[in-house]
């Protein structure tokens, strides 16, 4: 394993674990050492006691994608992207109707500083999904060829990726949370599931290919 697939595995790897654990560190905050309940989003959690949880997980989560190395340029502006509407979410706090006060280091009003976040949260899970659909299976950025059925995998989670983009914003534009209360949060829970596990798979995929392979003849003789 070179330079390049070393440093694409600890980054995909990354980039997977904190999808994955986001959630898992947002609900044990909120449910054992704040208000002991799940909250409305987990964007929405930046009002609780998670939010250095919330944040940093962003920032480290924007930072990661915006050094990313890649040979393809189209691919590493894709990633860029990707990093700077993470760091987009972060700053921007979303609106919560009980907190009426100036939010996040611009102090904007939250209803102002929700309109921002929404529009990167946005952006950030089309291009997560643009990324697992057309990226990951393509891998650009190695000279591997991934087994097949990890390349439909890719494809598949990146259409269910989008299909729960979609749910969210029908969930948020007809505010199906005063129905169910944890709707909103639940799709965040899965979208972040979702592309956390695809990057974890794809990380172990980099890290397989990248290993020497054994010559069969080599072995017989």
């Amino acid at each position: 394993m070179d330079l390049f697939e070393k440093s694409a595995f600890k980054q995909k790897f990354t980039i997977g674990l904190l999808g994955i654990l986001l959630p898992i560190m947002t609900i044990s905050s909120c449910l054992f050492f704040g208000e002991h309940k799940i909250p409305r989003s987990i964007s929405a959690s930046y009002y609780t006691n998670s939010m250095p949880i919330l944040e940093v997980s962003l920032g480290i989560l924007g930072v990661v994608f915006i050094t990313y190395s890649n040979k393809n340029l189209f691919y590493s502006i894709i990633h860029w992207l990707i990093g700077i509407s993470a760091i987009g979410i972060a700053i921007f706090p979303t609106y919560v109707e009980s907190f009426a006060g100036p939010v996040g280091i611009f102090d904007l009003m939250g209803a102002t500083s929700g309109i921002f976040h929404q529009i990167f949260t946005g952006i950030f899970f089309v291009l997560i999904a643009f990324t697992m659909v057309f990226l990951l299976a393509n891998c650009f950025e190695t000279k591997f060829s991934f087994p097949r059925h990890h390349d439909k995998y890719y494809f598949a989670s990146g259409i269910i990726e989008a299909f729960l983009l979609l749910v969210l914003a029908f969930g948020i534009i007809f505010d199906l949370n005063s129905y169910f209360h944890e709707f909103i949060f639940l799709l965040e829970v899965l979208l972040l599931w979702n592309f956390g596990i695809c990057f974890m798979i794809n990380s172990w995929d980099i890290y397989h290919q990248s290993q020497p392979q054994k010559n069969v003849s080599d072995e017989i003789s």
